[in-house]
């Protein structure tokens, strides 16, 4: 077990999102396995937990799906530049485990990098380009806009109106100059309530005043009951759909594409000795073991990756074997 004096942050307050989205954890240096061998136990422990960190949470693979949606993202802002109240939106649907959240920290991450060409130092004066928001488990109305609230560090009375509430909240993303609005974990929301129905109704109500892209995520929102009424037509109606799959091996374009991601995710790896190539081989056996599953072939192989770090060989090569009894363990828990 390695502590830093660094601790990942949660995306749901301003400042929070915005060091996400500003800083990145390089990757370190990558040792032979001889200079490994030839570091002393301080360097060594040093070295490892930089690596631990790496692989943790700064190791990103720039995915097809990824390209496909910032793209989309940075075209719908294009467009969006000179509407009012007819913005359109990106609706992102897929199953757990899909790589839902790494991807939505991509698109935000391009467009941090943009915006921030357009008005640099804009946190520091009061800007807050990006917000996310997570939709409550309640799906109550006043529950969603009090998260909105608390992203932006607005502070509630209890005897508030939802309308009062809703009006600060819109003057404030509009003096903030928020362009794009990520609005997750929207499956928390079911059509078969009213409660539910009117926060479909304050969404689409936010989305009329504020001159920003939406990008609304959840799991299996694409068929699913929420969007399947009159309430959610609203969001629909407005919005383009990426359903985030699972990659077949029995599709030639899917499967070279799963190749390539095996062989991306090799040579990203912080870990000694390992030569890239050698799982890109076997593939179509990592993709039985994550039922091609981009988040749980990224859990895998950096929940391998640590423990190899973690162990006292020299050589940190990352077999089959170590693979396969990483997922069965995960299968059994």
């Amino acid at each position: 077990m390695y502590f830093t004096d660094t601790r990942p942050k949660p995306m749901t307050n301003r400042r929070d999102l915005h060091d996400i989205l500003s800083s990145t954890i390089r990757r370190p240096e990558t040792l032979t396995v001889g200079e490994y061998a030839q570091l002393s136990e301080t360097a060594r422990a040093a070295y490892d937990a930089i690596r631990v960190r790496y692989a943790s949470g700064g190791l990103v693979i720039r995915t097809p799906q990824t390209r496909t949606a910032v793209s989309r993202v940075d075209n719908l802002m294009d467009e969006n530049s000179g509407r009012i109240g007819t913005q359109s939106g990106l609706l992102i649907s897929g199953a757990a485990g899909f790589g839902k959240t790494t991807l939505l920290k991509s698109v935000m991450r391009a467009t941090n990098l943009e915006y921030d060409k357009y008005r640099p130092d804009a946190f520091a004066d009061g800007f807050t380009p990006i917000a996310y928001i997570e939709a409550p488990a309640d799906g109550r109305p006043k529950n969603l806009l009090q998260h909105a609230c608390l992203f932006y560090g607005i502070l509630i009375a209890r005897t508030e109106t939802l309308s009062s509430i809703q009006a600060r909240l819109v003057d404030t993303m509009n003096a903030a100059d928020t362009r794009l609005l990520v609005v997750d974990e929207m499956h928390n929301l079911s059509a078969s309530t009213t409660a539910n129905g009117d926060t479909i109704d304050i969404l689409r109500s936010i989305h009329n005043q504020v001159p920003a892209t939406f990008i609304y995520a959840g799991l299996n929102l694409i068929g699913g009951k929420l969007l399947s009424g009159p309430k959610g037509a609203q969001i629909t109606a407005r919005s383009s759909a990426l359903q985030m799959t699972h990659y077949a091996m029995r599709k030639p374009e899917l499967r070279k594409e799963w190749h390539a991601l095996i062989g991306s995710f090799e040579k990203a790896l912080p870990i000694v000795g390992h030569e890239p190539g050698q799982l890109a081989a076997h593939a179509d056996r990592i993709a039985d073991l994550c039922s091609g599953s981009l988040g749980k072939l990224s859990e895998l192989l950096t929940g391998v990756a640590i423990q190899r770090i973690r162990s006292t060989d020299s050589n940190e090569t990352i077999t089959m074997n170590h693979l396969e009894s990483r997922a069965g363990f995960a299968a059994a828990a």
